[in-house]
């Protein structure tokens, strides 16, 4: 028996990350948007819809860069404090003053830390969010397109790798922001020991971000190139073996090998080619801070020599130049790193969300004003595949109990049943007629055959059905619409490449499992017609 008990949750976030999702209508409002991670996403050019991804969820994005600003400010104070007790290392001798600095300290490190912790939680909890929710909207969004003109590869790609990437470039509230409030925070210190020093920082501050920036567009450039190679080369492996059977068939596997061979080489020779130029120009934007630590040092070096700084002052700002200089270049750099590949994958988002066309989109205005053919009747109809026909269509799919599965037969990597009834809603029994009505007792025998007891084979169908063959992914498709038992099903051509004798079963077999509901069947097989 498991007695263990259940962690406890950080009261800061409850609001965030509640352990039950309330209700929409029950939420705070602020809760409810922030809950909401799918709601709305704005396109237009690849770097705003990057920056919205930045920026949605304003809640956690101030909550991180406030924790990433007081951390990097109280972790400015640790070389005040040392540079003070260094110049009054005389008044340490009492126990009393000891343990009165130990403790600030460890106050100013505890704090530091929970500031820092808190930043850190809030910011990988929002990149969480933020991905699922991103996938969660473009995956809906290819599942009610009636056409994708984008491979499955591709697909595959952009939903896992681009959405993950452009999610990841939230990163840049983490270490720049850090650095940027450390550099506040040290012209906060050195301020009132030197005003030539602490305009030091802010110019050598600007520089470094000047230099980021302008070597940012080449980046941008080759990151984009690069990506789109290697989701070129990972789309065609993904839909070369999808099509395996095929390339075999047609005798073009060698030819097939050679072209994704070039691909590879393609994306390996841009990302060699992007590493050497983010090196180059790596080199230069740390040679700013660089120059500009070294300046600081000089300086503060001659005031030491005469006598205008104390030991402490000394060491406190040679202690702030290194992080505010050196490592605020290093962040700048890893931002505009994070910049350009989120702006690449944002490009590779809403291309893909392009290509996933919908008919109900130009179909739903005028859906209102399609009624079902022949309505109150039932029967088997049969349209001619022509542009009327299609039009009329597109508009039925927008209506209310209008099952309109596509042409294409999509098929999981699963068992039969669990393709034929994909939320395990019925019975053997219902499933079995729904496979007889489909013709597609082959597919049962294909997979292995009933079990002892009269079960379905527990054998997958394969990746995208490719145990099946073509005609039999077709009729595992249409018993799915069938099991459904829509109130209108609208099939598109079901029986493409059938033979004679089994489509006269299959036509026979629908209207003997539909009697009592309409089926509509876009179609110019003369079969279908009788």
């Amino acid at each position: 028996m498991n007695t263990a008990r259940p962690a406890r949750q950080w009261r800061l976030w409850r609001w965030y990350v509640p352990s039950q999702p309330p209700p929409q209508s029950q939420a705070a409002p602020q809760l409810a948007a922030e809950s909401q991670p799918t709601d709305t996403w704005t396109f237009g050019t690849p770097k705003q819809f990057a920056r919205n991804v930045v920026f949605r969820e304003p809640g956690a994005v101030a909550l991180t860069i406030s924790g990433i600003v007081v951390s990097a400010l109280l972790g400015a104070l640790v070389p005040k404090l040392l540079g003070w007790i260094i110049d009054h290392n005389f008044t340490l001798s009492s126990p009393p003053t000891v343990l009165a600095i130990l403790g600030g300290f460890v106050l100013l490190f505890y704090f530091q830390i929970w500031a820092e912790a808190m930043a850190d939680a809030f910011g990988t909890l929002s990149i969480r969010r933020i991905m699922h929710g991103l996938r969660m909207w473009l995956t809906g969004r290819l599942l009610s397109a009636d056409e994708i003109t984008e491979g499955p590869g591709a697909v595959v790609n952009t939903v896992d790798a681009d959405v993950a990437t452009l999610a990841e470039t939230r990163e840049i509230f983490n270490f720049p922001v850090m650095m940027i409030g450390y550099l506040l925070g040290a012209v906060v210190v050195v301020g009132p020991i030197s005003w030539v020093v602490a305009v030091m920082f802010v110019a050598g501050a600007a520089l470094t971000a000047a230099a980021s920036i302008l070597t940012s567009s080449p980046v941008t450039g080759i990151a984009q190139r690069r990506r789109q190679a290697e989701a070129d080369a990972a789309g065609f492996a993904t839909d070369l073996a999808q099509g395996s059977r095929v390339v075999k068939g047609l005798g073009a596997v060698e030819a097939s090998q050679a072209q994704f061979e070039r691909k590879l080489e393609l994306a390996l020779k841009l990302g060699l080619q992007e590493n050497a130029l983010v090196s180059k120009l790596g080199f230069i934007r740390q040679i700013v801070p660089a120059l500009c630590m070294g300046v600081v040092a000089a300086y503060s070096g001659i005031k030491l020599a005469r006598g205008e700084f104390t030991a402490g002052e000394f060491l406190t700002i040679t202690m702030l130049a290194p992080p505010a200089f050196d490592a605020l270049g290093k962040s700048l750099d890893l931002a505009v790193n994070w910049w350009a590949r989120g702006v690449a994958s944002a490009g590779r988002i809403e291309t893909l969300y392009g290509a996933a066309k919908s008919g109900d989109d130009a179909a739903s205005a005028s859906a209102a004003h399609v009624a079902l053919p022949h309505e109150g009747s039932a029967g088997l109809e049969v349209w001619p595949q022509d542009a009327r026909s299609q039009e009329h269509a597109a508009a039925l799919r927008a209506l209310p109990g209008v099952l309109a599965p596509p042409h294409q037969a999509h098929l999981f990597e699963a068992t039969l049943r669990e393709n034929v009834d994909p939320l395990g809603q019925h019975s053997d029994t219902q499933v079995l007629a729904a496979l007889e009505a489909a013709c597609a007792q082959d597919v049962v025998r294909r997979l292995g055959g009933f079990g002892p007891d009269g079960a379905l084979p527990s054998t997958p169908v394969g990746e995208a059905g490719l145990n099946l063959s073509g005609g039999q992914r077709q009729r595992v498709a249409l018993a799915r619409a069938l099991l459904a038992q829509p109130k209108v099903l609208l099939l598109d051509d079901p029986t493409t490449g059938l033979d004679a004798l089994t489509l006269d079963k299959v036509v026979r077999n629908v209207k003997e499992f539909r009697a009592g509901k309409t089926t509509i069947v876009l179609t110019n097989s003369r079969l279908w017609k009788q």
